[in-house]
Parts: structure tokens; C-alpha cells; sequence
């Protein structure tokens, strides 16, 4: 037997044989991956890519992987930073959306892939995602050092929603923060990095109308807050239900220390927030970028 490990296999598209032959010289048929005969896919090939640069965009939105506009503007902040060439971008299909993509089947599979690299925004939306299967090899890069912007915005109807065990970040609880899930651009998304000048030069403001009902989180015991809704007396109220659309201040985004990494969690989808135009300062600050 002839042990091949990924890192010896060249970038491009691939097909493994397989031959098994016993003891006494009888052999099996060949058999081969991706399996051209499987009913459940067409897939042919698979194919090695090789990582660039230190930075990795991990589209774990099946529902962008037709138009890629969430995708695009964050490879757009990316290239900003640092370079056409100094990143890469991992698409984790769906069901029905770039099947070819789905999630490794083990920890260890996605702890290799985010392990080339020292800084990771992960960013889902609204259906389901692959956190869950994604979580421990999460707990395990930022232990190590990494730097996580996970940006998991999911709709409370679908029924997936941020877990309080999961251990690479630290959610004390999380509620629905809008009865109605609609809120306005303009609204203010309010930094708290502890510090007035990055503060002010951090603060986000909703550019699109938010019209899905998310999640607030808040803080456990080892997390910062970092972002959170102005406050409602400041926002006014929605014509269409005569009531705010949310009360108080929800909070959005909390970053947690691990080992000797940091995860940013946030809970509403920045993709809507650029309306300070502003996210290649965030993204630049939280992953110590210099310009």
C-alpha cells in the first residue's frame, strides 16, 4: 500500500484509482473517487487549489454562490489590504447550490485548511451553514494563534441559531432583537473598541434596510463586547407596526481571547453595514493589518 498525503499532491484536478489484490493474486475491480457512476452527483474530478497569502474568505453562504455580491465585496476589502494575490477564498456549497463544496467530513479535514493560513473571516447567512461541523477545527485555529472574524448571521425562523457551547467564542444567551426584523439604513451600529478615536473612526451605519429577523448576543463571562444597535429612543419609529424596531441597545458583535488567538463574533450580516464606508477599516484593525 502506498500511503499519498495531501500536501504531496499536486494543484489541479484529480481522479483516484483504487485495486485491491488478496493474498492469493485475486483482484478487486477498480473503483475511483469522485465515483463517475454515483447517482447522487456528476462530479468527475476534484481539484487541488493552492492557498495564497495569510488571509482566507470562507463563503458559507450557499445562497451567494450564484451571484457572489456578499463575496465580491468582501474579495473587494480583501484585495484592498493586502493584494489581488494575497489571499484565498474557500466556497462551502449547500444541498442544491456548488454540491461539489460541501464541508469535509472530518475536524481534521477543515483544521488543514484554516491551518495555512493566520487570519479567517467566515461568513454565512440567513439558511443553514456548516458551523456546527466546522466549530472544534474553529476552537483549535484560533487556539493556536489565528485570528477569527466569524460573521454568522442567521434568520430565527430557520431555526439554526448561535449555540452557547460552541468554544470558539464565548455567547452568554441570544434573542431575536426585532419583532418585525426590519430596520432602517442610517441606523448607527456603535463600536466599543475602548478607545474614543477608533471608536469614531469604527462606527458602522446600516447601508441597506435589514429586513430579516436576526439574533442579538450577549457576552459570556470571557468575551468583550465590541458592537451594538444605537439606542431605539435614537431611531425612531417604524410607521408600518407604530412601534421601534428594536429596544435598547442589542448587542452584535463580541470578541473572545482563546489561547492565543481572538474570535470576533457578529450576529447581523456586515455585507448591510457599509454605510460609513468603513469595513476595510474594521477588517484592517482586527486583523493588525498595517497600511
Amino acid at each position: 500500500i502506498r500511503e499519498i498525503m495531501l500536501k504531496d499532491i499536486s494543484v489541479g484536478k484529480h481522479k483516484m484509482y483504487l485495486k485491491v489484490k488478496d493474498i492469493a493474486g485475486s483482484e478487486s475491480n477498480i473503483i475511483t473517487f469522485p465515483n463517475p457512476n454515483s447517482k447522487e452527483s456528476k462530479i468527475l474530478t476534484w481539484q487541488v487549489i493552492e492557498a495564497q497569502g495569510d488571509m482566507l474568505i470562507v463563503n458559507d453562504f450557499p445562497g451567494d454562490q450564484v451571484t457572489y455580491s456578499h463575496q465580491n465585496l468582501y474579495k473587494g476589502i480583501a484585495e484592498s489590504l493586502v493584494g489581488t494575490d494575497n489571499y484565498s477564498v474557500w466556497e462551502i456549497g449547500g444541498a442544491s447550490t456548488n454540491t461539489a463544496n460541501t464541508i469535509p467530513y472530518s475536524p481534521e479535514d477543515i483544521e488543514l485548511n484554516l491551518s495555512t493560513f493566520s487570519n479567517v473571516f467566515w461568513f454565512t447567512f440567513r439558511g443553514s451553514n456548516s458551523i456546527n461541523e466546522a466549530s472544534l477545527a474553529l476552537t483549535r485555529f484560533v487556539g493556536d494563534g489565528g485570528t477569527l472574524l466569524m460573521n454568522n448571521a442567521q434568520k430565527v425562523a430557520t431555526g439554526s441559531r448561535p449555540d452557547t457551547v460552541w468554544t470558539f467564542t464565548d455567547i452568554d444567551s441570544v434573542y431575536q432583537y426585532s419583532e418585525s426584523g426590519r430596520v432602517n439604513s442610517g441606523v448607527n451600529i456603535i463600536a466599543n473598541w475602548g478607545d474614543t478615536t477608533l471608536n469614531s473612526e469604527l462606527g458602522l451605519k446600516i447601508s441597506t434596510t435589514l429586513a430579516d429577523r436576526l439574533y442579538a448576543i450577549e457576552p459570556g463571562n470571557t468575551s468583550t463586547l465590541r458592537y451594538f444597535f444605537e439606542h431605539d429612543s435614537l431611531v425612531g419609529i417604524d410607521p408600518r407596526t407604530k412601534k421601534p424596531p428594536y429596544y435598547g441597545t442589542p448587542p452584535v458583535m463580541i470578541e473572545t481571547p482563546i489561547g492565543d488567538g481572538k474570535c470576533y463574533y457578529m450576529s447581523i450580516p456586515l455585507y448591510y453595514l457599509n454605510g460609513n464606508n468603513n469595513l476595510d477599516d474594521l477588517f484592517r484593525h482586527i486583523f493588525e493589518i498595517n497600511e
